[in-house]
């Protein structure tokens, strides 16, 4: 049997969006619109939450599959959830086909804008102690270049990461419904 969780947008989200110096398209000071009215599987997002919770320092979980099986929504909903309850900001960067150094470049600018980083910085290093100055919920949607995102991990942010590929992270794989699940889904909701 598929248990489902629903997520239901909560208002107080908004308050916590601000704005950022970053001009970069694929980046974001704040998640998309609140995830509402929809289902993600509570097996996966209750280990991940798990995983979240048990960190020593910043968590880097993964959530993996196929496109369309609900990846960002799921790794959105716990970002959101996260952000709530650590009353911290939301970053959410669309990372396909981009390097892990650009795309932590402009994680750093968008919370610290006045930050210079010059050729040669260690640019993981620099993210790290951004992001242990100021905590964070940051979710690396799509990312292709992931062998070392670990490296990113800083205390008292929580780094979410989805990709179609396999990661080096703590990470659980969404899967497409099987036809009896499915069926079973749109029965309870009366259909």
């Amino acid at each position: 049997q598929l248990r489902l969780a629903r997520i239901v947008a909560s208002s107080s989200w908004h308050s916590m969006a601000f704005t950022t110096a970053s001009s970069s398209p694929s980046l974001f000071s704040y998640s998309p619109a609140p995830i509402s009215n929809c289902f993600v599987p509570m097996k996966e997002r209750e280990r991940l939450q798990r995983w979240i919770n048990a960190a020593p320092t910043g968590p880097v979980v993964g959530v993996i599959g196929r496109p369309g099986v609900g990846k960002t929504t799921l790794a959105s909903s716990l970002a959101h959830e996260q952000a709530a309850i650590s009353n911290v900001r939301v970053i959410f960067a669309h990372c396909r086909d981009r390097r892990l150094e650009a795309i932590a470049q402009e994680c750093i600018h968008a919370v610290a804008p006045e930050m210079p980083l010059f050729a040669g910085t260690d640019v993981f290093r620099a993210f790290r102690e951004t992001f242990t100055a100021a905590p964070a919920v940051v979710v690396l949607d799509d990312l292709t270049d992931h062998h070392r995102v670990a490296q990113l991990a800083s205390p008292n942010t929580v780094i979410l990461v989805t990709s179609r590929e396999p990661l080096r992270v703590p990470s659980v794989e969404l899967r497409e419904w099987s036809q009896a699940d499915a069926m079973a889904f749109v029965a309870a909701r009366g259909g």
